[in-house]
């Protein structure tokens, strides 16, 4: 901005400059072209043709813009992520449908894909796109693969869930889905959804191949829809976490939770078997061969030791390694303890006794049983376990740098000094002394435009 006033003003000065000069033209002096002659003996009557305006090329500096490019919901939605569509109210007759009695629950199976307005893909589920009175400026909606139990659907029923994000209220909202044969399925009216993230710790690090795997165990088991698991869910009590107080003693094994994944489901059962079995996987690592490049450590990768009978495994963190002459490693050397034979180091995750491990990673994250679980206890329990509860998409704005185009300005001379056109006068006693001072002003104005154009492009410079 101090650049382009720089500019504005030098060149004011330079059209304010060469508009007030003191030249004319008189009897027997020849007319230049684009001059006019004027009469009277005072310079005052005689205003001269200002020069043309100058126009000067600015670029302008480059700024940064804010724009909601999508909602983003493939940043937001991972695989293992719960959608909860909330009860209408229709009675026990509604349970184990989208939307039924206390709800319904599905997991997504991955980041879900966009779909804009006017592309190829769109043309699929047309026929479920809202119109612009039901959603207006709606310009995109999203395709996720997820799994669930329907009493509409034998077995474990997965599909591709329509979705998109109503634009006044944010919410995420349901509108239909594509069934596995590839037929497009529509709701009345879209039904709100929630999102639920599982919590940091486990989210930090998804394993997508131990979430195959347990999708692979689930669809070779899985049973038809229960309404009898339905009312046993109404009667009794799904919650198996410990009560305050009583730390280090469980309320249920490993053992009786599994026996729960087989049973006849409903739509919380694929929720939360889906979790145990995965937490349940996770505690039984595979082992690296010995002496195998998986099976090294790295230097700040955290470790565990044995330092005997009494003390047992200890953690610590790899500071430095070991080699012989065979260039084979032989010890680590760890912020606690330094030269620690191979023997005796192990990964904190292998130094567990894995049923144990799975069993504190369920009734951390996922203490319920699952043939007994209603929506409300599930909900209460994700939230107890610090799932993330999102019920309004939030904006998600992009930043970008933008370069305006150059900007033209153009200096005109003030209106005192606009040119007043009149006829030319004859010659008068005072001519002699017009013609003298002529080759002085045409110096004058060149001395000046030249002056002022050198300011002005001092200025751009600048």
């Amino acid at each position: 901005d101090t650049v382009v006033a720089a500019v504005v003003a030098a060149a004011g000065a330079a059209a304010r400059e060469g508009g007030g000069g003191s030249g004319e033209n008189v009897a027997g002096a020849e007319i230049q072209p684009g001059e006019q002659a004027f009469g009277g003996a005072n310079s005052a009557e005689r205003p001269q043709t200002p020069p043309p305006p100058q126009q000067l090329l600015v670029q302008m500096a480059p700024r940064l813009h804010n724009y909601l490019a999508s909602d983003g919901l493939e940043c937001m939605v991972a695989a293992g992520d719960v959608l909860v569509v909330r009860g209408n109210g229709g009675g026990l007759a509604a349970i184990g449908q989208v939307g039924g009695f206390m709800g319904h629950v599905l997991v997504a199976l991955g980041p879900p894909l966009c779909i804009p307005r006017n592309s190829i893909a769109a043309e699929q589920i047309e026929e479920v796109w809202p119109t612009e009175e039901e959603a207006p400026g709606l310009t995109e909606m999203w395709k996720l693969r997820t799994v669930e139990s329907t009493r509409r659907e034998s077995g474990l029923y997965e599909c591709e869930t329509i979705l998109y994000v109503d634009r006044v209220t944010r919410k995420l909202m349901v509108i239909g889905e594509v069934a596995p044969d590839g037929e497009v399925v529509g709701c009345e009216e879209g039904e709100a959804a929630e999102l639920w993230q599982c919590p940091e710790e486990l989210r930090a690090e998804l394993r997508v191949d131990l979430m195959t795997q347990v999708m692979a165990d689930m669809r070779a088991s899985q049973a038809n829809w229960s309404f009898s698991t339905g009312l046993k869910a109404v009667f009794q009590t799904a919650n198996v976490k410990p009560a305050e107080g009583s730390a280090g003693k469980k309320t249920v094994s490993l053992e009786e939770l599994v026996q729960c994944w087989n049973r006849p489901p409903i739509c919380t059962s694929v929720v939360i078997a889906f979790w145990q079995r995965y937490l349940t996987k996770l505690s039984f690592p595979v082992p690296p061969p010995p002496g195998t490049t998986a099976g090294m450590f790295v230097e700040g990768e955290r470790a565990a030791y044995y330092a005997g009978p009494q003390k047992g495994w200890l953690d610590g963190i790899v500071i430095g390694r070991n080699i012989d002459a065979q260039g084979r490693v032989v010890g680590y050397n760890l912020d606690i303890v330094h030269n620690v034979p191979v023997a005796y180091i192990r990964r904190p995750v292998h130094t567990r006794q894995p049923y144990t491990m799975a069993l504190d990673l369920i009734l951390k994250y996922m203490p319920l049983k699952a043939d007994r679980a209603l929506p409300g206890d599930l909900l209460k329990t994700m939230k107890e376990c610090e799932w993330v509860r999102i019920v309004q998409v939030p904006r998600l704005f992009r930043t970008t740098i933008v370069q305006p185009p150059p900007v033209f300005f153009c200096a005109a001379p003030q209106a005192g000094a606009s040119a007043v056109p009149s006829t030319r006068a004859p010659a008068s006693s005072s001519a002699a002394s017009a013609a003298e001072s002529s080759p002085t002003t045409s110096s004058t104005r060149a001395g000046t435009t030249s002056s002022a154009a050198a300011a002005a492009a001092a200025a751009f410079a600048a």
